[in-house]
């Protein structure tokens, strides 16, 4: 085939099919020699080189009924297209129905979701769908299909957003949805016009989802409709404690007493919960420039339940934040994102932090009518729980693709290959000396570490370039059992720079979503065993592979939930068999199941 003569190899092909007739990975030759043997899908290939795309069709089925790789699923699309050419049919539309969060895509979608699922169908029965994109995103699939129903996460800032959905088919043709999202993770504002200790409180709520509920003391109290919504309400305390919900659920909590305000009876006074968003929609805000004066404060910061450094185990954090001044506000940001405001010499607001592992500096700068600044800073440590901490995960050990080792191509795919892998921080990877070694050569830096720890098992693989393209094979193996967890392929027709980058990426992630980092809920320990629920936790059908390890774990208790909490591990269990249901049995290690009970929870290594 490599020097272009197909008959020939035609007629080779078809006396080992003779003698072997079936298509594999890893086959066994003499003794422990093994090679990857696709006869079908080779001749399927030369019948597609030659323009015979019914014989092709044929053998790439044949070849993906035996042992699907992605090499027989390409030329298999390939060759559709060419037939579907032939018959003169024209580029059709595929059918695109998005399920979540709406159906209707010409409806604006308000939601306070974290992260926000972005699901849909695609459906084209005679061109097959190929490629779904959201945004620039290209959702993972593993082959072209007639229906293909798919589901990703976004994590999204708080304010209006466009999100765009396209499918395509095998013929070039594409259909397009605009879906358009109002992200709101904030609670009313609340505005005090009137406040007598014991006797009577007054102010207005303004959220652009729309108030929901007030409540004053732990009553319910009435307020007007529209926006703004006003409320007046008698006192019996020397304390007022509001608490308002918008229709999404997002809630503000204000506490006004006695004391608290230049004097007995003051106006002014301005509650605002909120990332710096929350008054982009393009709604008319209400007019706060009847807010009096609140005596003589000074320009200042406070930032209510926080110490610096302040450790947190949450991935998020919403800081409660409260500026003071005599004078008009002027200016207000975080880490120099200007929050818009509105008049008012108190301010109190919540702004909505995602935090990265480590140090998160945080800085809040205030000026003021008069030209006074103050600058607020606070240092949020953010801690990974003991139990999802890298060196805990599945550990697993690179080598050397079989490849050339003068082949910078080899090298650089398995370099892209390795960093698809470290992102996530899913497992804990190892370079082999011998990878290193060639990675060096060519210049090739990686953040791999062993992590102190014996690795799980071992990925190995083998690189094909020919003529025609370029395939990548890899396989996971039990360093103890010596039994290989999964196989992933990959190919690509022309191995240039940002081919090999791609294959790279969509191998890692194939290893990825056969092993993901599930957590689920212990639900009943019987003697040194455990049955774990899994819930619906995110896109696709998502298990516990048979015979896996998992760390079993309780979260520590904490006065503040915003802060999140440790993950102490209490010990060590195993996967056995498959699931009932959506409940799985796991075994645990010798002289822990004593402790565990009901609530614990257990995640993958």
């Amino acid at each position: 085939m490599e020097g272009g003569c197909c008959q020939a190899a035609l007629a080779d092909l078809e006396e080992a099919i003779r003698l072997r007739g079936t298509d594999q990975r890893r086959a066994r030759t003499v003794g422990m020699h093994f090679v990857d043997y696709f006869p079908h899908r080779e001749k399927g290939l030369i019948h597609y080189l030659e323009g015979d795309y019914p014989a092709a069709k044929a053998e790439l089925e044949w070849s993906l009924a035996q042992y699907p790789s992605e090499k027989a699923r390409f030329y298999l699309d390939e060759t559709r297209t060419r037939l579907l050419r032939q018959t003169g049919q024209a580029p059709g539309k595929p059918r695109l129905t998005l399920t979540l969060p709406t159906s209707d895509p010409a409806k604006v979608v308000w939601t306070r979701d974290d992260p926000i699922r972005i699901a849909g169908v695609a459906v084209d029965e005679r061109q097959f769908i190929s490629d779904i994109f959201i945004d620039d995103m290209q959702v993972f699939m593993e082959a072209s299909e007639p229906e293909v129903a798919f589901s990703e996460d976004l994590y999204l800032a708080e304010g209006r957003c466009e999100i765009r959905v396209r499918v395509r088919n095998l013929m070039g043709g594409e259909t397009r949805q605009r879906l358009q999202l109002q992200v709101d993770r904030t609670g009313p504002m609340i505005a005090i016009d009137r406040f007598v200790p014991g006797k009577t409180i007054s102010g207005s709520l303004l959220d652009p989802a729309g108030v929901a509920s007030l409540q004053i003391n732990g009553q319910a109290a009435p307020f007007s409709s529209g926006t703004p919504a006003f409320f007046t309400s008698d006192l019996d305390s020397m304390t007022a404690l509001l608490t308002t919900e918008d229709r999404l659920g997002n809630e503000t909590r204000f506490r006004v007493e006695k004391g608290g305000l230049s004097g007995e009876s003051a106006a002014g006074w301005l509650a605002w919960r909120g990332e710096n968003r929350v008054m982009t929609d393009g709604r008319e805000p209400v007019d706060l420039s009847r807010i009096a004066r609140i005596g003589k404060t000074p320009l200042r910061i406070d930032i209510k339940g926080v110490s610096d450094p302040q450790i947190i185990f949450s991935e998020t954090l919403r800081l409660d934040v409260e500026v003071r001044s005599e004078a008009d506000l002027g200016h207000l940001s975080v880490n120099g994102r200007a929050v818009p405001f509105h008049q008012g010499r108190l301010i109190s607001f919540n702004a909505f932090l995602r935090l990265e592992p480590g140090e998160n500096p945080v800085t809040i700068t205030a000026a003021d009518a008069e030209g006074r600044n103050v600058e607020k800073k606070v240092r949020i440590i953010r801690k990974i729980p003991e139990a999802f901490q890298l060196r805990h995960r599945y550990g697993i050990s690179i080598h050397p693709f079989e490849f050339s080792e003068d082949n910078p191509k080899g090298i650089r795919f398995q370099h892209d290959m390795l960093a698809g892998l470290l992102a996530p921080r899913r497992f804990r990877v190892a370079v082999s000396e011998d990878l290193q070694r060639l990675l060096d050569r060519q210049g090739l830096t990686t953040d791999a570490t062993a992590h102190g720890a014996s690795p799980h098992a071992v990925l190995l693989g083998v690189v094909h370039e020919t003529r025609t393209g370029i395939e990548a094979a890899a396989r996971m193996v039990n360093i103890e059992t010596r039994e290989t967890l999964a196989v992933g392929d990959v190919y690509a027709p022309s191995p240039g720079r940002e081919d090999l980058a791609a294959m790279g990426r969509r191998l890692s992630e194939k290893f990825l979503r056969n092993f993901p980092l599930l957590a689920a809920e212990i639900v009943d320990v019987s003697e040194n065993r455990v049955h774990i629920a899994l819930s619906d936790q995110g896109t696709g059908k998502k298990t516990l592979p048979p015979d896996w390890p998992l760390i079993v774990y309780r979260f520590t208790e904490t006065g503040d939930q915003a802060m999140g909490r440790d993950a102490r591990i209490i010990g060590d269990a195993m996967v056995t068999g498959g699931a009932t249901g959506n409940v799985f049995t796991a075994v645990m290690n010798a002289g822990t199941a004593a402790a565990v009970r009901p609530t614990d929870r257990v995640v993958a290594r």
